[in-house]
This record gives structure tokens, C-alpha cells and sequence, in this order.
């Protein structure tokens, strides 16, 4: 009997070893072909710098580089979000500041020059993320004026219509026909609720106007609500809903979800330790775990469409009669941010979250970010847009796909950071 108990407490040591050296082994092979990844993906951001400075005066009318759908107005939520990487990547700062600077007046109003009819508010939720970035310049010499836009805007936010059927979240385009059947989308909860913290947050150190103002519980509800009445059977979550909050469009679309993923992780920087806190991290682990399971196992990305009621996924379409559904860049990336900065920042401590979006994240630049000669470089297979509508306009989108677009690189560059913060965990661990 006692030989056997040894012989057994030998099996399992010796297999806790293996599963160490395999978890190492692993870990290894990730942490090379990780910071070989971020190398490519920094040097892609150099060339992206390159491309557009001259293009920052603000007497220029020419279009930047990852404006690829020709929007022309150059001042958009992607613009936003691509600022806001960029100073988060911690090397391009000075290019954010002339930007805004360019397009901000002194009175803290739109500078309308690259496109005359561009109206920055007319209560749509795409409009914060560019002002969002704003609370992320204090040391520029223009912040005054970028002051004044951010009080501004936090007015207009605060004055934004609600869906009352629907947790009392933003409309997203209220003024927008093509809204009205389902005017609440996943993507507008990044676009507005991780900015109303932040300013509330930093108010006092900026010395912006609206002072000890508290929407923690407010969108703590919103999220909240989401969690509860946007996922469908399988726990992937759908596009939008209509106005009574029950009838979704039945589409799982990545960048939405992708949206919503990276939404999610920002409110967490703005939540104080508590109860709220800690459900929203429970929810955050309930919503990655059905796309852990989707996650394609070779090159670690997701579709582009990800689940659909009709319980198949858009493959042979029938109008156009081939594959439409690729990998999809932008949503691959947001969930790659997402995940590595839920287990860098401490909201979820089991590392299979921070190796899927490591996993995401070099699928992405060994698969998408090509050189195209010698000192070029290109980011292929990023979708174009979708409205708020049912499934067809889905099916309709195989010739979608842009190179170089904002909304695919600006997560990729964030994904890039969270990825260079988690090579310094995982290094750091290991000794």
C-alpha cells in the first residue's frame, strides 16, 4: 500500500513538472515571436508618422493615410482612437498635439477648414472619442483650448437623449432615420461611456469646469444592462437592439463585440474598488470565454461575422457566391487589447486570457501586417462598415475589406502596448 501511495505521489509530481516545462515551453516560443511582432508593429507606427506630417498644417486639405472610406472631415471617432494609441504608445505624442492643434479653434470650437460642412455634434455618440483623447494632452501648451472643448462636449454628453426601455443608454445617432429601428449599438458604449468617467475623474487635477460630477453608477447601469439583454443563446453578444430593448438584428458582429471588449476594460480603470467593480469582472470573464472558444485555433483571429441566429455562420453566400467572411484585423485587435490588459491590470488573474490575446495579436501581424517591399509595410483585411440593420447588410459586405485603416490599426497599436506590458509580466514571473 505504501508503495503504491509513493508511486502515486511521484505520477503527480512528476506530471505538475510537465505541465510546468510545457507552460514555460510555451510561454517561450510566445514571448520571441511576440516581441519580433511588436519590432514589425512599431516600425509599421514609424511609417505611418512619416507618412502624415505633412499633412498636420492645418491649411492642408489633403487626406491622412488611414482615412482610407474618404470621410474628409478628418475629425471622427477614429481619428480618436488613433490619437489616443498613439499617445498611449508613448513615442508620438507631439504628433497627437499638432493634430488637435490643427483642429481645434482658441475659442475650443471645430476648425472646419478640411471640410467645410462637418458638424462636430449633432447627438451622435461618435463624436466623444476624438474629445476623450483631449484629457490625455494636460502638458501641451494648447490645453487651455482643448479645455474648453472638453467642457463643451461633456455638456452635450450630459444632454444626450436615453433610451429608457434600454437602461437608460445614449442614443446612438438620435437624429438618424436609419437609427430609429435599433438605436442602441454595442460600439456606442466605447464611444461615450469610457469618456464621461475619465473627464469626472480627472476634472479636479485639470481644472475642467464640471467638478465632483459622478456617473460611476449610471454607467455602471448601462453596462450592466447590456450584460443582461445583449448576448444571445450562445453568450456572443449582437449588434444592436431596438428601441423597447427586446429585439436584437441577430448578427454577432467582431467589431462591435470588439468595441464593447475594449469599452468594458476602460470603465474598469475609472471604477473604485467595490461591489460594481467586481461585477463587471465577473461579466468581463463571462464574455470572453464563448470567444476564447470561437477563436480560431491556427492563426488565433475571429471572423468577421461571429455567429448569426440563424445558427450558421455567413459563409458561401448565396447572392455572390463565395467566401465573404474573413479574419477580420479590427476586431481581432480589439479583443487582443482587451484581453492582455484585463490580466496586465489585474481584473482577471488566470493567464489563458493573457495568452488569447497574445495569440490574437501575433495571428494578426504574421498574418495581415505584410511587407510590401523592402521598408514598407501594409495592414490588410480591415472592415469597412455596417449599419444598424438585419442580416443582409452583413452578407453584403465581401467587398468591404481596406488596407491601412484607422479602425484596424489604431487597436492594433494598443494591442501592441498591452503586449509589451505583458512580455514584462511574463518575463518577470518567471524569474
Amino acid at each position: 500500500m505504501k508503495n503504491y501511495i509513493y508511486g502515486l505521489i511521484i505520477f503527480v509530481c512528476l506530471c505538475g513538472f510537465l505541465h510546468i516545462v510545457l507552460a514555460n515551453k510555451t510561454m517561450n516560443i510566445d514571448i520571441k515571436n511576440t516581441a519580433s511582432n511588436i519590432e514589425k508593429v512599431d516600425f509599421y507606427i514609424d511609417q505611418i508618422i512619416d507618412d502624415n506630417k505633412k499633412f498636420l498644417d492645418k491649411s492642408d486639405i489633403k487626406q491622412f493615410s488611414w482615412d482610407v472610406e474618404l470621410l474628409a472631415s478628418n475629425w471622427n471617432y477614429y481619428d480618436g482612437i488613433l490619437m489616443l494609441a498613439l499617445i498611449k504608445h508613448g513615442k508620438y505624442k507631439d504628433f497627437a498635439d499638432d493634430f488637435y492643434n490643427a483642429m481645434i479653434k482658441d475659442d475650443g470650437s471645430l476648425n472646419n477648414v478640411r471640410n467645410k460642412h462637418n458638424v462636430i455634434f449633432k447627438y451622435d455618440v461618435d463624436f466623444f472619442p476624438q474629445v476623450r483623447t483631449l484629457l490625455y494632452l494636460e502638458d501641451s501648451k494648447h490645453f487651455n483650448k482643448y479645455k474648453i472643448m472638453l467642457d463643451g462636449m461633456y455638456d452635450k454628453l450630459k444632454t444626450h437623449p436615453v433610451i429608457s426601455q434600454c437602461g437608460n443608454n445614449l442614443y446612438h445617432q438620435a437624429l438618424n432615420p436609419g437609427w430609429q429601428k435599433y438605436p442602441l449599438a454595442l460600439d456606442g458604449i466605447y464611444m461615450a461611456q469610457p469618456f464621461v468617467l475619465e473627464y469626472e475623474k480627472e476634472a479636479n487635477r485639470l481644472g475642467l469646469k464640471h467638478k465632483n460630477n459622478d456617473s460611476k453608477n449610471i454607467v455602471f447601469n448601462r453596462l450592466n444592462w447590456v450584460h443582461n439583454n445583449m448576448a444571445n443563446k450562445l453568450d456572443f453578444y449582437d449588434h444592436v437592439v431596438s428601441n423597447d430593448g427586446k429585439e436584437t438584428n441577430h448578427v454577432s458582429w467582431l467589431r462591435a463585440i470588439g468595441w464593447y471588449a475594449m469599452a468594458q476594460v476602460d470603465i474598469l480603470d475609472s471604477l473604485p474598488e467595490g461591489e460594481n467593480k467586481e461585477i463587471i469582472k465577473i461579466q468581463l470573464k463571462k464574455f470572453f470565454n464563448p470567444m476564447i472558444k470561437k477563436q480560431s485555433k491556427t492563426n488565433g483571429m475571429w471572423k468577421n461575422v461571429v455567429y448569426s441566429h440563424t445558427g450558421k455562420e455567413f459563409m458561401n453566400i448565396f447572392e455572390m457566391g463565395h467566401n465573404c467572411n474573413y479574419y477580420e484585423t479590427s476586431g481581432s485587435a480589439m479583443m487582443a487589447y482587451a484581453l492582455m490588459k484585463s490580466y496586465n491590470e489585474g481584473y482577471l488573474t488566470d493567464k489563458k486570457y493573457a495568452y488569447a490575446g497574445l495569440k490574437a495579436f501575433n495571428g494578426i501581424v504574421s498574418n495581415n501586417l505584410k511587407q510590401t517591399d523592402k521598408h514598407r509595410y501594409s495592414l490588410s483585411n480591415i472592415y469597412r462598415s455596417t449599419g444598424a440593420s438585419s442580416q443582409i447588410s452583413y452578407y453584403k459586405s465581401c467587398r468591404g475589406y481596406l488596407f491601412d485603416e484607422a479602425k484596424g490599426v489604431a487597436p492594433l497599436i494598443l494591442a501592441n502596448v498591452e503586449a509589451k506590458k505583458l512580455l514584462k509580466i511574463l518575463y518577470n514571473s518567471e524569474k
